[in-house]
C-alpha cells in the first residue's frame, strides 16, 4: 500500500465521519442516555444500599441496549454514504 493511498482512505474517513445525517441520528439517543443516567443518580441518592446499586447499574444496561442498535445504525449509514447510494432514515 502506497502512502498516497493511505491519505486518500484517511481524508475519506474524516469527511464522511461528520455528516449531519450521523449526527441527527445519534444525538437524541446520547441524550437520552445521559438524561437516564442522572436520573437514576438523581433516585438513588437517598436511597438504600440495595437500591443505589441497582441503579448504578440499570443506566448502564439500558444505555449498551440504546447504544449497540445505534451503532448498527450509524454503520448502515456509513456504508450507504461511501457508496454514494441514497437512503432515508425511515428505510
Amino acid at each position: 500500500m502506497l502512502w498516497s493511498e493511505i491519505e486518500k482512505s484517511f481524508y475519506r474517513a474524516g469527511a464522511l465521519a461528520f455528516s449531519r445525517k450521523k449526527m441527527i441520528v445519534a444525538f437524541p439517543i446520547l441524550v437520552l442516555c445521559g438524561v437516564l443516567i442522572v436520573f437514576c443518580r438523581a433516585v438513588a441518592f437517598d436511597a438504600s444500599d440495595w437500591v443505589g446499586l441497582s441503579l448504578t447499574f440499570l443506566p448502564v444496561l439500558l444505555s449498551a441496549g440504546l447504544l449497540l442498535p445505534l451503532g448498527v445504525v450509524l454503520i448502515r449509514i456509513h456504508q450507504c454514504e461511501s457508496k454514494h447510494h441514497t437512503l432515508h432514515l425511515k428505510q
